[in-house]
């Protein structure tokens, strides 16, 4: 028979608190045949599964021959936000040029005829989130064969299925092996279907697990609490407490906190209602075009810091960048964006859109490093490119979260645009100035409220928004 993959050797050495070889010797799948990994969990069955799909590598292995191969995962690594139809071309990105999504209709006839097969087709247009397991199942089924490999893995692929279930996914796995003449391995620990049903077993046990080195390894996050309690403790007993008197403060902070309070009628008559509104519709608007600047810089730039996505030489300096942006206050940005664009709401403009750059970066990026990144490394592995695969798996997923950051930010900027008026930067930060420069401090109140108020419809329309999101994730 032909041979789809051969190894003389099979290696592969897990690092932890001691280091254990799997190894395997005289290894080889044939065209067309069935064959199952028996073996308690733990032996390596998943092991000898990714070094067969290329996903574990070490350079001892000896590897003959070897085809194109997909893997059906345990946990099938589809992407919920998707339509099974999206999932299932997804199986063809690497026909496709490394930055496009556009599928040619012959990939979208080949998908249908798949999802045909697989007895989905009524479904193509549904997210994968609304299906069954056994339906999951044959949509992974369907992603994989897109690829047109010659060796089909599947790692536990039945175990969450009941025995009915596992046996018709098992017999359409055989229909399709009929026709499309791949070779099936599957690992399996309980037998969900028949041994006898596969062309032929492998046992795999303890024996193919070998302690090469045991080695202590040092657990600094266990002493993480110490470290932060002691630093605590410093700062405390180092903390320059001279002069610091609290017997009268808080007579002191009351009397001036009630000059803010409008006294009478006339505090409120006198107040320059038409200039301080128009500020206010300044402050609002600074923070709208602030905000949404700084997050069409900070999302490819987040993008490209996300140290799961791209390399490190390409993450790293993205990060120091970022790190720069954000640690000069916006305060400091605009009296720069003053000196260069002189006083008015486009200095403060910039100011805060380069601060909301930086600070937006950081929350992106350590947003999108904490998504399951399964689904994206199972893209990867059938020839995904890094962008393909990021705007497949990891995009639809993270749209509520970028939604998330974007609202605080503009939450935050409305509150930093109103200081920003303080060193000429336009807003109602520069009528906040002027009535505290002439001691208007019951003027300086009135504003403090107007800020009060757009602050909390701001939040208002935070929370629909979050809500709406929560909504139509269709999870």
């Amino acid at each position: 028979m032909t041979p789809v993959f051969q190894a003389d050797y099979l290696n592969y050495v897990y690092q932890g608190s001691q280091a254990v070889r799997f190894e395997i010797s005289d290894f080889y799948l044939n065209a067309n045949e069935t064959v199952v990994l028996r073996g308690p969990s733990g032996a390596g069955k998943s092991t000898l599964l990714r070094l067969i799909e290329g996903s574990l590598r070490d350079s001892k292995n000896r590897i003959e021959v070897i085809q194109k191969c997909s893997m059906i995962y345990q946990d099938l690594r589809l992407v919920q936000e998707r339509t099974v139809l999206e999932n299932t071309l997804s199986g063809a990105l690497e026909d496709l040029s490394p930055f496009s999504l556009k599928f040619t209709e012959a990939h979208h006839k080949d998908a249908l005829t798949l999802l045909q097969k697989v007895g989905l087709a009524k479904h193509s247009h549904k997210l994968v989130s609304e299906l069954s397991g056994g339906q999951k199942q044959r949509v992974a089924i369907a992603r994989a064969l897109m690829r047109k490999p010659k060796i089909l893995l599947a790692d536990e692929c039945f175990s969450h299925l009941d025995s009915q279930t596992a046996s018709e996914v098992f017999a359409l796995i055989k229909d399709l092996q009929v026709e499309f003449g791949f070779a099936f391995l599957a690992s399996m620990h309980e037998p969900h279907i028949s041994w006898n049903e596969f062309d032929r077993q492998i046992l795999i046990t303890d024996s193919n697990l070998k302690v090469v080195l045991f080695r202590s390894k040092f657990d600094w996050v266990k002493f993480l609490p110490i470290l932060i309690l002691s630093a605590i403790v410093y700062s405390v007993s180092t903390l320059n407490y001279a002069g610091f008197d609290l017997s009268d403060s808080f007579g002191q902070a009351g009397q001036l906190l009630a000059r803010f309070i409008p006294a009478s009628s006339d505090d409120w008559i006198e107040f320059s209602w038409h200039s301080s509104l128009l500020s206010i519709m300044t402050t609002f608007r600074m923070a709208v075009i602030g905000t949404s600047l700084g997050f069409l810089v900070a999302l490819p730039m987040a993008v490209l810091a996300a140290s799961d996505i791209t390399s490190p030489w390409i993450s790293r300096p993205i990060r120091m960048m970022l790190m720069v942006l954000r640690s000069v206050p916006a305060l400091i940005w605009a009296l720069i964006f003053v000196a260069a664009l002189g006083i008015g709401a486009m200095a403060g403009v910039f100011s805060l859109a380069l601060y909301s750059a930086g600070y937006l970066g950081k929350l992106i990026y350590e947003g999108l490093e904490d998504l399951e990144q399964k689904a994206f490394k199972s893209l990867r592995h059938l020839g995904a490119s890094r962008f393909q695969a990021f705007r497949m798996s990891l995009v639809p997923p993270a749209k509520p979260m970028l939604m998330s950051h974007f609202i605080f930010m503009f939450e935050y900027n409305i509150r930093a645009a109103s200081l920003l008026g303080i060193v000429g930067a336009g807003g109602i930060g520069q009528e906040l100035m002027y009535a505290i420069e002439w001691r208007r401090f019951e003027h300086a109140g009135i504003i403090l409220v107007l800020l009060l108020v757009i602050i909390f419809f701001a939040d208002q329309l935070s929370e629909h928004l979050r809500r709406r999101l929560k909504t139509k994730r269709g999870l």
